[in-house]
């Protein structure tokens, strides 16, 4: 286990080292895939191998929620490395000029974050590697360095912050909750899991409803889904499919540390309950704002609400529900990487992000436009009946 940990955590803090010191895009892309791939192969090793897990209470594990998880990562920044070359040759203007040379070390710094968040078993340090994962993905929030992108990514960065304090003070709660337990357990994972049923049911429940208010943010449900929406709508299309890919499932990892401490105890069917109502929320707003948008980017950031709803709630459900959202979780970051990867080459060809501009995809971007359904004889037929490409 320790090995594989070493590897999971070394390779993207190298490859983030020698990306920041190099100067060729080339080398930082050989770099940046070479750790993707040993990432991925450590992550297949740890789903199929199993190895022993660490003895005692460490500070740093994978448990199988974790190896689900670290695949759900790993896979999608496989991807993004894969199709970074082609996206950074389209921005080859002097202007980009910048951005591109923080591009691989800011993707590096992104699987070297998430990951840490992944096998953190302390809710302490989590919260601080969490936040690393905030300030991280700011400078390719920033990319195209236009009005819009700067205001995305400060907006992303204050929500999302302000969000986090919602769940520093979460963590503090649980640490009042564990006062009650016999022999006052530390924040580890483990150590809360064995004393669940004696800790303080209040400081339990105002614990898992901080906790969920501060990762709702990142995770992008309503009503705190504003900043992750103007974030993934303006980023690259690489940045989007890692942010709806990936980073919202490793903040939706997060708010299941607190669930798997909360089904423990008495407050369980207050939590499911909580869990209920705000992914039913969040799949109301994401239906509305669907219905009104015009901006295909736009619908796929709400689009990526709808589904964090749906996933959430199932956890609130819970039983076979449970396993069907986690496996929602899966397919919706392979859907997704999918569909901002072409979204992204649209709005390359078409210089516009509006389902109205963009006609004829069939005959100018013909394997687009098969793959993403936008075929120039039904288009028209979409805008006159008022009809979006997330709802048709």
């Amino acid at each position: 286990m320790f090995s594989i940990l070493l590897i999971l955590t070394v390779l993207p803090l190298l490859a983030l080292g020698f990306t920041a010191w190099n100067r060729s895009l080339k080398a930082s892309h050989l770099i940046t895939l070479t750790a993707a791939a040993g990432h991925l192969a450590a992550t297949f090793y740890a789903l199929i191998g199993r190895p022993a897990p660490l003895p005692g209470d460490p500070w740093f594990a994978l448990d199988p929620l974790g190896v689900f998880f670290l695949l759900i990562v790993s896979h999608t920044f496989m991807a993004v490395v894969l199709c970074s070359p082609g996206f950074l040759a389209r921005m080859g203007d002097p202007r980009y000029q910048a951005s591109r040379r923080l591009y691989y070390p800011a993707l590096n710094l992104y699987l070297l974050a998430n990951t840490l968040v992944i096998v953190t078993q302390h809710f302490g340090l989590l919260w601080v590697v969490l936040e690393l994962t905030t300030f991280g993905l700011a400078p390719l929030i920033y990319f195209y360095r236009s009005k819009e992108s700067l205001e995305a990514a400060w907006k992303y960065l204050f929500l999302v912050s302000l969000g986090l304090v919602f769940l520093l003070i979460g963590i503090l709660f649980l640490g009042l909750a564990a006062k009650s337990a016999p022999g006052h357990p530390n924040l580890l994972v483990s150590e809360l899991l064995r004393h669940a049923a004696q800790l303080n049911p209040l400081w339990i429940k105002a614990s898992f409803v901080f906790a969920l208010v501060g990762v709702s943010a990142k995770i992008g449900l309503a009503p705190m889904h504003p900043a992750d929406i103007d974030a993934t709508s303006n980023a690259p299309a690489p940045v989007a499919a890692l942010m709806s890919g990936s980073l919202r499932s490793t903040a939706m990892l997060v708010l299941l540390r607190f669930y798997q401490i909360v089904y423990q105890t008495e407050v369980r069917p207050f939590a499911q309950h909580l869990l209920m109502a705000v992914g039913a929320f969040s799949l109301l707003v994401a239906a509305v704002y669907i219905w009104r948008s015009r901006n295909y980017k736009r619908l796929l950031a709400y689009s990526s609400v709808e589904h964090l709803g749906v996933i959430t709630l199932a956890v609130g459900v819970g039983g076979v529900a449970l396993l069907g959202g986690l496996l929602h979780t899966l397919f919706n970051s392979l859907g997704k990487v999918a569909l901002f990867t072409m979204a992204g080459r649209v709005h390359h060809t078409y210089q516009s992000r509006q389902i109205e501009s963009v006609r004829g995809l069939m005959r100018r971007m013909p394997w687009s436009g098969f793959l993403s359904g936008w075929p120039s004889s039904t288009l028209s037929a979409r805008r006159r009946s008022g009809c979006s490409l997330a709802n048709c």
